[in-house]
C-alpha cells in the first residue's frame, strides 16, 4: 500500500439512481486503499436515492453528501469538486462499479510516475454480459497525444476513466450547457493541462450499459449537444493554439461527426456541411478509406452535382438506411 497515504476524493453525482447506487457506493467504501473521501452529490433525485445516501453516510464517516436542486451532471460534479480536499480525484457514475483494488493501483501508478493523469480500461456491463472495452492508450505520453488518439476514435473521453490530480482544476476550466458529450469537454481540458499522462492495462471499472440512458438516446437534445461540443472543441483548440498541431485529427473528428448526423435523419444539416467533408478529403485523401459505402456514394455525388447528393440522402432516409 502507498506509504504517503495521499487522500483520494471519489465524487459520485446521483440523479434517480436508487437501483444501482448501493452497489456503487459499496464498491468505493470496500476499496483496499482506505484513505479516501466519498463525496455524493444528490442532484434533485425524486426516488429513494437520498435515503440510501443518508444510510451510508451514517455508517461510514468518509462519506460526505450534498442534497441540491437538479441542475445536471456538470454542475453536480462541480459541486463535488468544491468540497474535495484530496490530492487526487476519481469521478464515478452512480450506476458503475470500481474494482476492489482500483484506487490502490491508480494511486501507486500516479505516485511512482509523477503523472498528472492515469488512464485505465474498463468493462462494459450489459445485464449479465461483460465485454472488455478496447484500450488504445499509450503507456506514457503528453496530454496532446491522448487527445490526438481520442479525436481519431481510438479511446474514450469518459472522465471516470481518468484518475487525476485535483490541482488540474486550478487552471481555468470551461463548461458548456450540455448533457451529452460533457466528458469530452472536461477530459480535453484535463489532458491539455497535463504534462504527463500514463496508463495501466488492467480493467478497473464496470461501466453499466443502460438502454434508456442519455448517452444512448437519439433525442433532439442529444443532437443539439453533439453540435455544441463539436463547436466547442474546434474553438478551444484555436484558442489554445493547437488547431494547426491537431489539424488532421480535428479534421477527421469533424468529418465523422458530420456523418453521425445521418443517424438523426438530419439530411439538410449533413448536406450543408458536405463542403467541409470535401475539403478534408482534398487535404487528407486517406480519410476516404474511413467512409462507409453510402458515405462514399454521397460524397462522390456531391463532387459531381451537389443536388444529387441531397436527393440521395433523402432516398436513404425514406428507406430507413440512415
Amino acid at each position: 500500500m502507498n506509504e504517503k497515504k495521499s487522500l483520494v476524493s471519489v465524487i459520485i453525482p446521483v440523479y434517480n439512481g436508487e437501483k444501482y447506487l448501493e452497489e456503487c457506493i459499496q464498491s468505493v467504501i470496500n476499496q483496499t486503499y482506505k484513505n479516501i473521501e466519498v463525496i455524493v452529490v444528490n442532484d434533485g433525485s425524486t426516488d429513494g436515492s437520498l435515503s440510501i445516501i443518508y444510510r451510508y453516510a451514517e455508517k461510514d464517516g468518509r462519506i460526505k453528501y450534498v442534497n441540491k436542486a437538479n441542475e445536471g451532471l456538470v454542475k453536480a460534479r462541480k459541486t463535488g469538486l468544491s468540497l474535495a480536499v484530496g490530492k487526487y480525484i476519481q469521478h464515478l457514475d452512480s450506476d458503475d462499479i470500481l474494482c476492489a483494488d482500483a484506487i490502490e493501483i491508480l494511486l501507486n501508478k500516479a505516485e511512482q510516475t509523477g503523472a498528472d493523469v492515469v488512464s485505465f480500461p474498463f468493462v462494459f456491463r450489459d445485464g449479465e454480459e461483460n465485454e472488455f472495452a478496447e484500450f488504445f492508450d499509450p503507456d506514457e505520453a503528453p496530454g496532446v497525444e491522448f487527445i490526438r488518439r481520442y479525436l481519431n476514435f481510438k479511446g474514450y473521453w469518459m472522465v471516470w476513466s481518468k484518475f487525476h490530480l485535483r490541482s488540474l482544476y486550478s487552471n481555468p476550466i470551461e463548461t458548456i450547457d450540455i448533457s451529452f458529450g460533457e466528458d469530452l469537454v472536461l477530459t480535453t481540458q484535463l489532458l491539455y493541462y497535463s504534462e504527463k499522462v500514463v496508463s495501466v492495462d488492467i480493467p478497473l471499472l464496470y461501466y453499466r450499459v443502460l438502454p434508456a440512458s442519455m448517452s444512448h438516446s437519439m433525442s433532439e437534445r442529444n443532437y443539439r449537444d453533439m453540435n455544441a461540443y463539436l463547436r466547442w472543441i474546434l474553438g478551444f483548440m484555436e484558442r489554445v493554439g493547437w488547431k494547426e498541431v491537431l489539424k488532421k485529427d480535428l479534421g477527421y473528428f469533424h468529418l465523422k461527426t458530420i456523418f453521425r448526423r445521418r443517424q438523426w435523419g438530419k439530411v439538410w444539416d449533413v448536406y450543408r456541411d458536405l463542403k467541409y467533408v470535401v475539403e478534408y478529403l482534398r487535404l487528407f485523401p486517406e480519410f476516404r478509406d474511413s467512409l462507409s459505402g453510402r458515405e462514399r456514394k454521397i460524397v462522390n455525388l456531391y463532387e459531381k452535382c451537389s443536388c444529387l447528393a441531397y436527393f440521395k440522402m433523402w432516398y436513404y432516409k425514406r428507406k430507413g438506411k440512415v
